[in-house]
């Protein structure tokens, strides 16, 4: 190197040429802050927002799995399933997830889920694992919404399911419950949910929910009226004898009764069953009696083996009773003793007259200012000798006029939404089973009238203590109700009767209808909002009728308003099937959210067709009946993530 070192230095000092190096050395790290910075928070978005939809899908589907509000192990592996196909360990280069779920009173179901994500081009700067959390929770929201339940009451419901505890009818009490607070656990703030019921069997009551003016002033019932004047006659009769029977003593062997319970729809006894059921004379003795007579004491003796049969209605339930003899003897004495004597007697003949008997029924009309059915009694000349008695009406109607074919475009009963007008063929008529009597019998359907005669043919209504003229509970219209209500509303259900699922339907669409006979009060809820309608239909058989039960129909054995000539059972039930379908798809075509749920019986075609797609169920005990009516409940409300 030539030259002064001095100046080369001072040259080298001012010179720019090298500085490039030590700035882009220096540059370095800042660099790598903040590309790596920039990629790592990528990452820690990218999981984050991976975590959270796991999260969210895991509550979605562990409160799906819930049954009403109850949270347990299985609800929470179902939860913990979807968060991990999700979002499985190590997604992202993740650490194991803490994963941890919680449930509130109503129903609600929060999720925690924490990892660490370990850092790439960060660690330059000491962070090696950034911790990532999110939070999640799911519930139901339910907007105005009205529910109508429509219900089996029949006398099958007083049966248990194979496995179960309890009757139906109780089981369907507790699902309902559980039900209603599902939704009300889900109701959002501010919205309005209304419950109605319509419990139905051969019949419906909804007379007093009914307006005056929808209601008949005269109807024609199967009954029987004086046919005056009566005839009085007196009578001399002789009595040679008197017979009696003294004390009865066991000789030998046992007897037993046996009480068991038959379906009110099959309350027939069984034929007996004796092997032997014989009476035999042991020995007669005569004594001499003041008159020159004699008095006669024979010695007698009974021998039984088998069964007897016999049912009784009691407490809504048709109880068979067995007496059952094994070789059972017993004896007494028969003592005969001539009394001679003359006596006088007066008859009186009572004349009827059996046939369509028209009544007025406006004793049962509320006033003017109610505007109301308001119930009562009607006085008629109906009792035997031409006895007066009050009939009481329960509330259950007769339908208004119908069709005998199956097109139903004039049938007035199959319309949801018609409003009863002046013509009498479109209004109702109030269901009075105790002034029907049978004509000759109540197997025996002569339509012939029958005039003048004396004898006391069989009332309906009173036959097997009112099994063949069912009124279920009164339905109940659409309001909102505390827990306290709907358990004493359900409490009062009572299973007896046939299965007339037709009548139940469509009386549910018409107390549900936002443009029929309550359309004033459906229309909008009552914070002006619109609703969804459901309509819960559950029934525990097949249609199941007869022709000799009083039904909304009148007596069909002779009123035949349904067809004009006299149906078999299979007919009649056929009849009413029919029926059945046509109004399910009169109300769906309201758009009526119709859910069907088979309890104890086999989802058949009619059932499963008569719901709204997707919508019918089958439960064979009371487990699966909670939970169909669970999943309803969730189901009608909205299940959504809430922040």
């Amino acid at each position: 190197m030539g030259g002064n070192p001095i100046s080369f230095l001072k040259r080298l000092a001012r010179s720019e040429a090298g500085n490039a190096l030590a700035i882009v050395a220096a540059s370095v790290i800042p660099i790598i802050g903040v590309l790596g910075g920039g990629l790592d928070m990528s990452r820690v978005y990218l999981t984050k927002s991976r975590m959270q939809q796991a999260c969210d899908a895991s509550v979605l589907a562990g409160r799906r799995s819930m049954v009403g509000l109850n949270w347990g192990t299985s609800n929470q592996d179902v939860a913990t399933q979807f968060y991990r196909t999700n979002f499985p360990d190590g997604t992202l280069g993740t650490q194991a997830v803490d994963l941890r779920f919680t449930a509130d009173a109503n129903g609600g179901i929060t999720a925690n889920a924490s990892t660490l994500l370990p850092m790439t081009l960060m660690r330059v700067f000491k962070i090696d694992d950034m911790p990532i959390a999110v939070t999640c929770k799911a519930e139901l929201q339910l907007p105005n919404s009205d529910i109508m339940f429509v219900l089996d009451t029949t006398g099958s419901m007083a049966e248990t399911n194979p496995g179960d505890t309890t009757s139906r009818i109780v089981a369907m009490r507790a699902s309902v419950q559980a039900f209603y607070q599902t939704l009300e656990n889900a109701r959002t703030s501010g919205s309005v949910i209304r419950y109605g019921f319509v419990p139905y069997s051969e019949s419906v009551n909804v007379g007093k929910l009914l307006k005056r003016d929808w209601m008949v002033d005269t109807w024609t019932y199967q009954s029987r009226r004086p046919n005056l004047p009566t005839e009085t006659t007196t009578t001399t009769t002789s009595t040679d004898k008197t017979t009696t029977n003294g004390p009865v003593t066991v000789v030998s062997g046992s007897v037993q009764t046996i009480k068991s319970n038959l379906p009110l729809e099959d309350c027939t006894a069984p034929a007996n069953a004796m092997t032997i059921n014989k009476t035999e004379n042991l020995a007669t003795r005569s004594t001499p009696y003041p008159g020159g007579d004699e008095q006669v004491e024979v010695d007698k003796q009974r021998t039984r083996n088998g069964s007897t049969y016999s049912v009784g209605i009691s407490g809504g339930q048709c109880v068979l009773t067995e007496t059952r003899y094994t070789m059972y003897i017993d004896k007494w004495t028969q003592t005969t003793i001539p009394v001679g004597s003359t006596t006088t007697s007066t008859s009186t003949k009572y004349y009827w007259d059996y046939g369509p008997i028209s009544y007025d029924v406006t004793p049962l009309k509320g006033t003017l200012a109610t505007g109301l059915m308001a119930g009562g009694k009607i006085a008629a000349t109906i009792n035997n000798n031409h006895g007066v008695r009050q009939v009481t009406w329960a509330g259950c109607i007769e339908e208004r006029d119908t069709v005998t074919g199956t097109d139903y475009t004039n049938a007035y009963d199959m319309d949801i939404d018609m409003v009863p007008t002046s013509d009498p063929r479109t209004r109702w008529r109030p269901a009075l089973p105790h002034l029907v009597f049978a004509r000759t019998a109540m197997t025996s359907y002569n339509l012939n009238t029958l005039t003048r005669i004396t004898n006391n043919y069989q009332n309906v209504g009173d036959y097997m203590s009112g099994t063949y003229a069912v009124c279920p509970y009164t339905a109940a219209k659409l309001a909102q109700i505390t827990p306290t209500q709907l358990s004493t509303y359900l409490g009062m259900l009572t299973p007896s009767g046939q299965t007339y699922h037709d009548i139940g339907l469509i009386w549910g669409a018409r107390l549900l209808s936002p443009t029929g006979i309550f359309g004033n009060e459906n229309a909008t809820a009552a914070n002006g909002g619109t609703i969804a309608r459901h309509m819960i239909f559950m029934t525990d058989g097949d249609t199941d009728t007869e022709v000799n039960h009083y039904d909304a129909y009148g007596w069909p054995a002779l009123d035949r308003r349904r067809s004009t000539a006299l149906q078999t059972k299979a007919q009649q039930d056929a009849t009413v099937a029919g029926r059945t379908a046509a109004i399910c798809t009169a109300a769906k075509a309201k758009g009526i959210t119709l859910w069907v749920i088979a309890f104890g019986t086999s989802l058949t075609s009619l059932l499963n067709d008569c719901a709204s797609p997707g919508r019918a169920y089958q439960a064979n005990n009371t487990a699966e009946l909670n939970a169909r009516f669970a999943e309803i409940a969730t189901q009608i409300a909205q299940l959504r993530i809430v922040d």
